[in-house]
């Protein structure tokens, strides 16, 4: 008779070394990294959520990033996991990081953390030409041209008395005047063929 091998006896966690999320936003980007306070006797699984509002205080659907890397000096940077899955967290939104211990197939608590993403400081931020200097344009209705307010200018008849050919004229054939379809929103005239 085979051998059945027996599961992995329950395994008691000790307390999470795990501390708080600490996020630096720095010349060379955002930096994301976990305080740990002891020593990890186990994997620690990390998981995340794409960032989200600054206002959201808890979290939702999480992914799993990977396995938490060693800590040096007492903190463990998480950015490349966290970056690999979500991209750069821009400043003002919150991330949320759930970490959990594991052996042998079982599970720890979960433990969560969230921290804001800051501003770079003053000296770093990105100068964006013109940002303070030029007013958002949207376009509301019809322009000036649409609604006949401004002079459309008519295409001139060569010597010879034809029409050039251009994007007003080009319905033209002899004499005959065809409709060239207009915006439903804001119908402005149409020159008339020059005689």
């Amino acid at each position: 008779m085979p051998e059945t091998s027996e599961p992995p006896a329950p395994v008691a966690f000790g307390t999470s070394a795990i501390g708080e999320l600490v996020i630096e936003n720095t010349e060379t980007g955002v930096r994301l990294w976990l305080r740990i306070a002891g020593e990890l006797t186990e994997d620690v699984m990390v998981f995340g959520q794409e960032p989200c509002s600054s206002g959201r205080r808890k979290r939702r659907n999480v992914a799993y990033l990977g396995l938490l890397p060693p800590p040096v000096d007492g903190m463990s940077d998480i950015t490349y996991l966290y970056q690999a899955r979500y991209g750069e967290p821009r400043p003002g939104t919150r991330v949320f990081i759930v970490t959990c211990q594991q052996k042998n197939g079982w599970k720890g608590i979960d433990r969560e953390a969230s921290a804001l993403v800051p501003d770079r400081p003053e000296g770093q931020q990105a100068a964006v030409p013109g940002a303070l200097t030029l007013q958002p344009h949207m376009h509301k209705g019809c322009t000036s041209d649409e609604q006949g307010t401004n002079p459309r200018a008519v295409p001139e008849v060569p010597v010879g008395g034809e029409p050039a050919a251009g994007p007003v004229m080009d319905g033209f054939e002899g004499s005959a005047r065809q409709e060239q379809p207009m915006g439903e929103a804001c119908p402005g005239p149409i020159p008339e063929h020059p005689d």
